[in-house]
């Protein structure tokens, strides 16, 4: 959802750049990352609830410096400014861009559920893997770094 939202909005401002999702968090463009999710969950076994916090941060006016060797190193950051122009300071744009990446997970996550009725989840599971397959890099190799230090 995210890296689909990042892409729609490059595209709107006829951006040419490649958006990808590097496994398992990062959304790339042109092998830069742009942003970034986090989920963390929790089953309440008394409750027989279950939670997701989610996380997501997106780079829209500014890409911070990125240390690329030493402990402290990642992968070099960019921003969708850098791609394209955007209106004033960003924040009208990672408003609608918040928006719209709320309402992509709210629409996911009720696709999944089907409304309330009932909906075969193998079947929902292989459209999301599909749509997601479209974004990732699987051919890539993965480069996993050593520890830092």
């Amino acid at each position: 959802v995210v890296a689909q939202r990042v892409h729609e909005r490059l595209r709107e401002r006829k951006a040419k750049a490649k958006v990808a999702v590097k496994w398992p968090n990062d959304v790339l463009v042109d092998d830069k990352k742009i942003a970034g999710i986090l989920i963390e969950n929790q089953y309440d076994e008394a409750t027989k609830e279950s939670w997701y916090l989610i996380g997501i941060g997106v780079n829209v006016a500014h890409a911070p410096k990125i240390e690329l060797t030493g402990a402290q190193r990642g992968r070099m950051s960019t921003c969708i400014a850098n791609h394209c122009d955007i209106e004033g300071d960003g924040v009208e744009m990672a408003q609608a861009l918040a928006f719209d990446i709320a309402k992509g997970i709210h629409d996911w996550v009720a696709a999944s559920i089907g409304g309330g009725e009932y909906v075969d989840k193998s079947i929902v599971s292989e459209g999301i893997i599909r749509e997601w397959s479209e974004w990732a890099e699987f051919g890539k190799e993965q480069v996993l770094r050593d520890k830092p230090g």
